[in-house]
């Protein structure tokens, strides 16, 4: 946590200004100024802070989605409103890395599935939307797992449960161009250009890998909430999830094969080996 007079005075001198007169925030919103960036006076880390609101020409958004573009190991995330980021720099980029066969990319985003029934959207490094709720395990779940609430309920009931907001995206962690992307920043246009946010960039590989152990948390935690609903779907029986044996004959094949024949899988394996 960063929490230095030098740290917190770039956010108070911008708050105050939102606060005290609008022409300040239009002049703020107008400058073009190149020095966007006000460094949070961590010492050994290159942390850095942006405002929000930016001129088209002075945004953030081509900055973050040419880092992304320049991934070359991998990049993971938690982003909100991804339906937003369409039409702007950082969804074509991110969309072009979950193709890619050379850089390994997963994440999750809020999704809208019904009227009033938010869910979310796991993307696996396969390139495939998987879309759950709170509710996926509120029903019979296997063994040794119990029950869980289903949260705050929505509009005309539908359990909405506790929502997904971290918004955050790590670049090749494990290199030394290790970069993180995080804030109340949203990563899109309104975000960019309306409204007050703030994005915090760090370079840092401590603090990248920091982050990417939050986002598999995070992925696996909804994934495993897939696996139960695609089995629900599919009336298998469920059965207590326990470890798998080593082969006890020749010809029988192991269960970790698959980690090294599929390329995803042994992708997975040899970033994280």
């Amino acid at each position: 946590m960063v929490s230095s007079p030098k740290a917190v005075k770039s956010y108070f001198d911008v708050f105050d200004s939102y606060f005290d007169d609008a022409r300040k925030i239009k002049k703020y919103r107008d400058s073009k100024s190149p020095d966007r960036w006000h460094p949070l006076h961590v010492e050994g880390v290159d942390a850095k802070v942006a405002f929000s609101p930016h001129s088209p020409e002075g945004g953030l958004l081509a900055e973050v989605g040419k880092d992304i573009a320049k991934a070359k190991s991998s990049i993971f995330f938690s982003l909100a409103f991804l339906g937003q980021m369409t039409k702007g720099p950082i969804g074509p980029a991110l969309g072009k890395k979950i193709k890619s066969k050379a850089v390994h990319t997963l994440g999750i985003a809020d999704a809208s599935v019904k009227a009033g029934n938010l869910g979310v959207t796991v993307l696996t490094p396969d390139n495939k939307r998987r879309v759950v709720r709170a509710s996926a395990l509120t029903g019979s779940v296997p063994a040794p797992f119990k029950t869980e609430p289903s949260g705050l309920a929505g509009n005309k009931g539908h359990h909405r449960g506790t929502r997904m907001h971290h918004k955050f995206v790590v670049i090749d962690f494990d290199t030394d161009d290790a970069v993180v992307y995080l804030g109340s920043y949203n990563f899109s246009e309104a975000a960019d250009q309306k409204n007050g946010e703030n994005l915090v960039r760090i370079k840092d590989r401590t603090v990248a890998t920091s982050y990417m152990i939050e986002a598999v948390r995070l992925y696996d935690h909804y994934r495993f909430r897939t696996v139960q609903e695609d089995t629900k779907k599919s009336g298998k029986n469920k059965k207590a999830i326990v470890l798998q044996p080593a082969p006890r004959t020749p010809d029988e094949k192991p269960w970790w094969q698959p980690h090294w024949d599929d390329p995803i899988r042994r992708r997975d394996r040899e970033l994280f080996a």
